[in-house]
């Protein structure tokens, strides 16, 4: 009874903690990629032919249709004639809620007792990954990983409705980042091993047509070459640097999170005769690992960019789902009183780390968020940004200044 009541107040406490976090850090003003997606949102709306509106709604980002908070946007500006800040941070809030509810439902399904999955839940709630939950355009990176969870249990179940939402998840996935592609392996890798071929097949044809709809019109970016990463031996040791960091990058030290990183891969391939009997956590840990694999190809910024907020949502759910397939064949050590107690004091010290270190980091950008509206005599806007933000080029910043005075002005901008 004590153990539940305990359990109980972390629970509460935790949500309080959310929800401060929330109120405190709460942006409002865009930030980022904000400029790009919301000033496509208001051409959309300020055009009165469809077809023009269309177009503009499904503009690619770089390689990504975003058309997901496009619409939450668009939507926002027919109803109410201009976007919320307040409602536009709901969007990660949500996605980030979503994965920890299917979470929960995992570690339920292989009965993880009370208190390694409250250290679970602590772990998950440290905010290591603040941008995916307090930036709307890096909350996108949620959105596939949320949809492979119900893609997962839509083609597990066996209600007359299950593909239905497996093909939903697929389309909403597409709306989001190009990491969506990937769940149209993981839904095939998913029904192979679980020997079920007509829905195999259905499957394939109908993410065909998803895969061939969303490239219809679709041009690439052109300034990319994803052979360069292979081009020299630095540049590839480079490359595998940047997988064992995004791995291990729960870490906030660059070597902890490389050895990490190889630690988990080590573990993952220890256990893959357990995974081939559970072949949803076999699927959800491929996924993320594939992510890992090909994000630094895409992208490639350095081995130290991969540590970013963004990114850490991968290596978390790793560790928990490791943590969940050591369970059952550990299960009597990870049941004891006293590794429960250091398994529930080094989860409370790793959230008390991180969000300590997160909150210095989110006040800082808050702050110099909030004193960009300087300068109130000439009526002009001086965008402060973080040190490693995208937008660090002058004329860029400019002009994203004249596009939030236009928004202000016609009240598009609600903060």
């Amino acid at each position: 009874m004590n153990t539940l009541i305990n359990a109980k107040l972390i629970l509460i406490g935790l949500t309080l903690f959310f929800l401060i976090a929330i109120f405190m850090f709460f942006n409002r003003i865009p930030y980022g990629d904000d400029y790009d997606i919301l000033h496509s949102i208001i051409k959309a709306y300020e055009t009165n032919d469809v077809l023009v509106c269309l177009e503009e709604l499904c503009k690619p980002h770089m390689e990504h249709r975003i058309l997901l908070i496009k619409l939450f946007g668009f939507l926002q500006m027919k109803l109410f004639g201009s976007i919320s800040l307040i409602l536009w941070s709901i969007y990660p809030i949500i996605s980030f809620l979503g994965i920890l509810y299917f979470l929960l439902r995992i570690m339920k399904d292989y009965k993880i007792n009370n208190y390694v999955s409250l250290s679970m839940v602590i772990f998950f709630f440290s905010l290591s990954n603040y941008n995916n939950i307090f930036w709307a355009m890096a909350s996108i990176n949620n959105i596939p990983i949320l949809m492979l969870f119900i893609l997962l249990y839509a083609l597990k179940s066996q209600s007359k409705y299950s593909l239905v939402m497996a093909f939903v998840s697929i389309i909403i996935a597409s709306m989001s980042i190009y990491t969506w592609v990937i769940l149209i392996f993981s839904g095939i890798f998913f029904l192979t091993i679980s020997k079920d071929y007509l829905k195999l097949f259905l499957f394939v044809i109908f993410s065909f047509l998803i895969y061939t709809t969303f490239h219809y019109n679709y041009t690439p970016p052109s300034n990319v070459s994803y052979l360069e990463r292979f081009t020299s031996l630095e540049t590839f040791v480079d490359y595998i640097f940047s997988v064992l960091l995004l791995l291990g990058s729960i870490a906030h030290n660059y070597y902890a999170a490389l050895i990490l990183g190889l630690l988990f891969t080590i573990l993952f391939l220890f256990k893959y005769k357990w995974y081939l009997k559970h072949p949803m956590i076999l699927t959800i840990l491929c996924t993320l690992i594939l992510i890992c694999i090909l994000a630094p190809i895409k992208r490639f910024e350095g081995p130290q960019y991969f540590l970013g907020s963004r990114y850490k949502i991968y290596s978390i759910l790793i560790f928990i789902l490791l943590v969940i397939s050591f369970f059952e064949d550990y299960k009597r050590i990870l049941t004891s009183q006293f590794i429960q107690g250091t398994i529930l004091c080094c989860s409370i010290l790793y959230f008390s780390i991180t969000n300590f270190i997160v909150f210095q980091k989110m006040s800082v950008r808050k702050n110099k968020l909030e004193l960009s509206y300087l300068n109130v005599e000439t009526n002009k806007e001086v965008f402060l940004y973080d040190d490693d933000d995208l937008t660090n080029n002058m004329a860029v910043r400019k002009i994203y200044a004249e596009l939030l005075i236009y928004w202000k002005s016609k009240n598009y901008i609600n903060h």
